[in-house]
């Protein structure tokens, strides 16, 4: 999907358990089974590219993790640790602010080993982004991955708008 695909692309909102945010329109849709109002995963899908939204208890993580700042460095250290894994180099590490709420964005490239005995090496990208929502005591971790070198790069707009409108709680007037 090239720079002038994405500019292309008409939006609309995924709005569920009380939270919401826009995705493009002719991407795939899929709720993982199980998913409820308190935790769940829903997938976003097109060729190549994945975005993954993923939301659980606030209590729960933060008793696994702590901080936001251990939850976002600690998916950083499981990425490293994966067995395919290779090489991981951060590209970016930033805080944002997403409805409200400080969160960290995370982009990395990884190298993979793959074929007989892992003597391939192909190219992934990641970004990630996470935050805690105290009005709705969840967690929430918006993950994009795809395949190749600048993967992500014709896509990192999307990314960034999907971010923007995540709506976790209901504003208060």
């Amino acid at each position: 999907m090239g720079q002038a695909e994405t500019a292309q692309l008409g939006y609309e909102a995924l709005e569920m358990y009380g939270f919401s945010l826009e995705y493009p329109d002719i991407w795939e849709v899929e709720l993982r089974p199980g998913s409820t109002s308190s935790a769940g995963d829903v997938a976003f899908k097109t060729r190549g590219i994945r975005f993954f939204l993923t939301w659980g208890p606030l209590e729960e993580n933060r008793n696994k993790f702590g901080t936001l700042d251990h939850q976002a460095a600690e998916s950083l250290k499981k990425i490293k640790k994966s067995g395919d894994v290779r090489r991981v180099e951060v590209l970016d590490h930033k805080d944002m602010t997403v409805n409200g709420h400080r969160s960290i964005f995370n982009s990395v490239k990884l190298s993979l080993g793959t074929g007989l005995m892992a003597m391939k090496t192909v190219r992934r990208e990641v970004y990630s982004l996470h935050l805690y929502c105290e009005p709705s005591q969840r967690f929430f971790v918006l993950y994009a991955n795809g395949a190749g070198e600048g993967a992500l790069k014709s896509v990192s707009e999307v990314f960034f708008l999907m971010s923007s409108t995540l709506r976790c709680h209901s504003q208060v007037v």
